[in-house]
Parts: structure tokens; sequence; C-alpha cells
């Protein structure tokens, strides 16, 4: 698809809605393929992240002490 469509851009053929699109997709897939190459697999050891409260109300625009449960509260 790539490849298409710089052959019709160097040709001076137009390049359609459905071409840029398609291609807006490949380009995607391409660099998801690449973020997901080195995915680490089979991760047997859990990585607990601890917040703080306010920077979790922030971050989630939700009331100060709202949605979380006392288990999410840093002591």
């Amino acid at each position: 698809m790539v490849i298409q469509t710089i052959t019709h851009k160097v040709s001076g053929l137009i390049i359609t809605s459905l071409e840029l699109n398609t291609l807006a997709h490949v380009l995607c897939a391409v660099a998801m393929y690449a973020t997901w190459w080195k995915k680490p697999q089979n991760v047997s050891d859990p990585l607990e992240v601890n917040i703080n409260l306010v920077l979790a109300a922030v971050v989630s625009k939700a009331p100060l002490l709202g949605r979380f449960s006392r288990s999410a509260r840093n002591p």
C-alpha cells in the first residue's frame, strides 16, 4: 500500500481518500507492531504500583474521596 501510494504520487495520479485512509491504517499497524516487538512475555512477578490518592483524583478528575476504596489509599 505504501509503495502503491508513492507510485501514484510520482506518476501524477490522484490519491483517493480511501487510499489515504488505508495508508494511515497500515502505518498505525506497523507502529503498533514495532512497539509490541519487545513486549515482556510470561511475567511471573507482579509489579505493585502505589499512587497517591490526591494524584489519582486529579488524574481521573474524580471527587477527592469519591470512587476510591480504603484499600487504594496510601498510609
